[in-house]
């Protein structure tokens, strides 16, 4: 029996800022996180690519466990780096 691929396709707005901060913003988070993409194992693989405020992530593995990891990492960083451009944001003003 052929072992089929997971896929997950992740699409997170950031629409609570003027439409250039917001793209501003997903396209900085979304650099951040791209050399991280190369430390994944086997055959797991990750795209990030933002446009327009809006951060992309597909995601393919061989099993759920793998994508259910990944997932969850992935969703931590994004939080975490939205939550400390926030912080930087209110330092400056």
């Amino acid at each position: 029996m052929k072992e089929q691929r997971v896929n997950i396709r992740i699409r997170i707005t950031v629409d609570n800022l003027s439409p250039e901060n917001s793209s501003n913003i997903g396209h900085s988070i979304s650099s951040a996180l791209k050399p991280e993409t190369r430390f994944l194992t086997g055959d797991e693989k990750i795209r990030i690519t933002s446009k327009n405020g809006v951060i992309s992530l597909n995601i393919s593995a061989n099993d759920l466990q793998s994508i259910r990891a990944i997932v969850n990492t992935y969703i931590r960083l994004l939080s975490l780096s939205y939550m400390s451009l926030n912080l930087q944001n209110a330092i400056d003003l």
